[in-house]
């Protein structure tokens, strides 16, 4: 299926509830659902933990997390606690962490006023109500760009993969894991790349779009290449495109 949210005036830009619609494909956007309201999106786009539960991130002042688990018939909306003033809060991804209603959702931040993108440790919220209220558990350790929402996925509520940044010229990115919901981190193989974005259809198959320019080149399309892996991130090889 294919999911997309409108707003209902060009202008509409608040986290109200009626201010924008959810519309549902199941035919690769041939027909569409009658829209169903839906909050606004502020970054990081929508995002499906399952076919039933999803999440937005609605708004940045204050941050604020929009949660669905019913397909997106109903929502709601919750401010993340805690973080600092004057910052731009980048979802990561959210994950049911015990009985019903339990969640932890991940999110990374910079502050405004810091010259390009940073390299920082992630902030671990839980709610115990299905998103209506959270509460900042922990800051996961591990170095991960800031500014980007892609690279991590999760196949459990403690197992996550990611790409991790070395902080060195030319964001050199390894493949990283955590078995206890990003308290500690580990390397996966040896392969660094300069990542764009990294995806996964299960715990051994995945997928790195990377750029393969030199430091200091200028980089175009024709300098990406995808790299797959079949055995969980241990082997990389190139796949021509």
């Amino acid at each position: 299926g294919v999911v997309l949210v409108s707003r209902v005036t060009p202008s509409a830009t608040s986290a109200t509830i009626d201010n924008c619609r959810l519309y549902a494909s199941n035919d690769g956007g041939v027909s569409w659902t009658n829209g169903s309201a839906a909050p606004c999106i502020s970054g990081g786009g929508l995002s499906w933990v399952s076919s039933t539960m999803g999440f937005a991130l609605v708004g940045q002042t204050p941050p604020t997390v929009a949660t669905t688990t019913d397909g997106g018939r109903t929502w709601t909306t919750a401010v993340l606690p805690g973080v600092p003033a004057d910052t731009t809060v980048v979802p990561r991804l959210m994950v049911q962490s015990g009985g019903t209603g339990q969640l932890r959702f991940v999110a990374s931040y910079w502050f405004n006023n810091a010259r390009g993108a940073t390299v920082g440790p992630l902030a671990v919220f839980q709610s115990p109500d299905a998103g209506a209220s959270w509460t900042e558990a922990y800051q996961s350790s591990g170095s991960f760009w800031s500014g980007n929402s892609t690279g991590m996925s999760a196949f459990s509520a403690e197992h996550w993969v990611a790409l991790s940044y070395n902080g060195t010229v030319g964001n050199l990115a390894q493949v990283v894991v955590t078995r206890d919901g990003g308290r500690t981190w580990s390397h996966i193989g040896s392969d660094s790349f300069q990542a764009d974005g990294v995806a996964w259809s299960d715990e051994l198959h995945g997928m790195i779009l990377a750029n393969d320019c030199l430091p200091g080149q200028a980089c175009n399309a024709i300098s990406e290449t995808l790299y797959v892996t079949s055995d969980g991130g241990l082997t990389w090889h190139q796949v021509p495109f």
